[in-house]
């Protein structure tokens, strides 16, 4: 995955969370993926990414998943952009979002 690419599908990860995170709700791989409409691997090492910045907190065990470390409003895009160490700025999904999902819609 492109490092532009990768900054895309980090905001819309983040955006999806931070929907879910209404509900204050700990969200898996699986379900974000569905929404990027990638692989759940992908999400899991961009989450990984996301966590060593701060960004992401894991749940391991019972009721695994992962959740927002701050409130979305304290998240910037800059945060994201040097979480993902991004050499150019946007680029659009390599491939196309779920359109029935409200964030996927979006990033189309």
């Amino acid at each position: 995955m492109s490092a532009n690419s990768r900054f895309t599908v980090a905001l819309h990860t983040l955006s999806w969370m931070a929907l879910v995170a209404r509900q204050r709700e700990i969200v898996t791989s699986d379900q974000i993926a569905a929404s990027v409409n990638t692989n759940p691997v992908v999400i899991r090492r961009i989450l990984g990414v996301l966590e060593k910045a701060h960004l992401v907190i894991v749940q391991h065990g019972t009721g695994a998943g992962w959740k927002l470390a701050r409130t979305p409003e304290a998240i910037s895009l800059l945060d994201v952009y040097q979480a993902v160490e991004q050499s150019q700025l946007f680029e659009l999904h390599h491939s196309q979002p779920n359109q029935a999902c409200p964030v996927g819609k979006v990033f189309s």
